[in-house]
C-alpha cells in the first residue's frame, strides 16, 4: 500500500477529471444516462477519496450521490448545486484538503449538505 501512495494523487486527478466530463454531459443534455454517469461518477469518488486521504472529497461527494438520487427521477437535477459540488471537489483536491477539521471545507460541506436537504425536501 505504500508503495501505491505516490500514485494515489494521479488516481484521484483522474476521477476529478471524470467528474467534471460527466457534469458537462449532463449540462448539456439532462438525461437519465447522463444523471446515471454523475452518479457513477460522484459514487466512485465518494468510495476512493478516503482510501486516497481525501476524506473531505468523499464528504462532498456523498453530497452530491444524495442530490442525484433524492431528487426526482422525472426532474432535472438542478445544475448549480451540482457546479457547487464539482467546484468544491476540485478545490479540495487542488489545495491538497486532508484533513476532516480543515474549518473551510468543513463550512463548504455542511452548507451543500444543507442545500441538497433544501432541494430534494
Amino acid at each position: 500500500m505504500e508503495t501505491l501512495r505516490g500514485e494515489f494523487t494521479d488516481w484521484l486527478a483522474v476521477d476529478v477529471a471524470k467528474l467534471g466530463e460527466c457534469r458537462d454531459r449532463y449540462a448539456a443534455k439532462p438525461s437519465a444516462e447522463a444523471r446515471g454517469e454523475l452518479f457513477r461518477a460522484g459514487h466512485d469518488l465518494k468510495g476512493q477519496a478516503d482510501t486516497f486521504e481525501f476524506p473531505m472529497i468523499a464528504r462532498v461527494a456523498g453530497s452530491l450521490t444524495r442530490l442525484i438520487d433524492l431528487t426526482k427521477p422525472a426532474a432535472d437535477v438542478p445544475l448549480g448545486l451540482i457546479d457547487a459540488h464539482v467546484a468544491a471537489i476540485r478545490v479540495i483536491f487542488r489545495d491538497k484538503i486532508k484533513s476532516k477539521t480543515d474549518k473551510t471545507a468543513s463550512v463548504l460541506c455542511e452548507e451543500l449538505e444543507a442545500r441538497v436537504k433544501e432541494a430534494v425536501a
